[in-house]
């Protein structure tokens, strides 16, 4: 099958892959999501497919470095998606220099949810060209971990951080991020005001989920002048104060959630 192009082996009982899987040299999208593939992905044959764009493999028990050293030679990988597998901690700087530079991985979609990751993946200091990010359901912690993967990612269109313990104030960018459409930072421990720019820094904002956090004042008045925002969630904060009044070009807002808070008047 060596013009196969697509192949799914999702929700099986899958527990290895077989070393023939290598020979599909055409093969761009692989799914083997929600088997019970083990061992490290070094082993696996995996690394030798080198047409892949699009590798699913989350809910297995593989294990592989946060520096994303074993895809170096994926060259044409765009999405990887690799929750709820094992990763380990790399502090090789050489690796991260040879996989950033050396053999040109470029993703455009991370997904590391529940990975057990308590800081940032080394490799994201070196891929500048995301625009999906899902790191959550992971014990990060620090809050300023958004604001540097805003900064560092210009062209970042989705980013998940939910559950990921966020804990603190939120810190926005310094300036307009002028692609995310997708921010969802629900079910941290994020506290004090919501930032006042928020509006300005996310101009082109469609979905903000922000609630079940302890988020306390005022909802920013900012966030009435993104005219594109369909869906917003700040349920379950401590906001206080009014609503304020929405514009008609808000007409199109389709989901609002604004329950368990401490607003008041109409």
């Amino acid at each position: 099958m060596q013009k196969l192009q697509k192949l799914d082996l999702s929700q099986n009982e899958l527990t290895m892959l077989p070393s023939c899987l290598a020979n599909l040299s055409s093969l761009q999208m692989l799914d083997i999501s929600y088997d019970q593939i083990r061992g490290n992905i070094v082993s696996s044959p995996l690394i030798h497919l080198h047409s892949l764009e699009s590798l699913f493999m989350t809910k297995n028990k593989l294990h592989f470095s946060d520096s994303l050293k074993e895809f170096a030679n994926l060259t044409k990988l765009k999405y990887l998606d690799a929750s709820s597998n094992q990763v380990i901690v790399d502090d090789s700087e050489q690796d991260l220099h040879s996989l950033a530079h050396a053999h040109g991985l470029q993703l455009e979609g991370l997904a590391l949810s529940d990975c057990g990751l308590i800081a940032l993946p080394a490799i994201l200091d070196s891929l500048h060209n995301l625009r999906y990010i899902d790191l959550s359901n992971n014990p990060l912690k620090r809050p300023e971990l958004l604001k540097w993967l805003l900064e560092n990612n210009l062209q970042l269109e989705v980013l998940f951080m939910i559950n990921s313990s966020l804990t603190g104030a939120l810190h926005l960018p310094s300036f307009p991020h002028p692609h995310l459409s997708v921010i969802d930072i629900s079910w941290n421990d994020l506290h004090g005001n919501i930032p006042s720019e928020i509006g300005i820094i996310f101009p082109k904002l469609e979905d903000l989920h922000m609630s079940e956090n302890e988020f306390i004042g005022d909802i920013p008045p900012s966030l009435y002048e993104i005219e594109s925002l369909r869906s917003l969630s700040l349920s379950n904060n401590q906001l206080s104060g009014g609503f304020g009044k929405l514009p008609e070009s808000h007409a199109h807002l389709g989901f609002l959630a604004l329950s368990n808070n401490k607003l008041e008047g109409e």
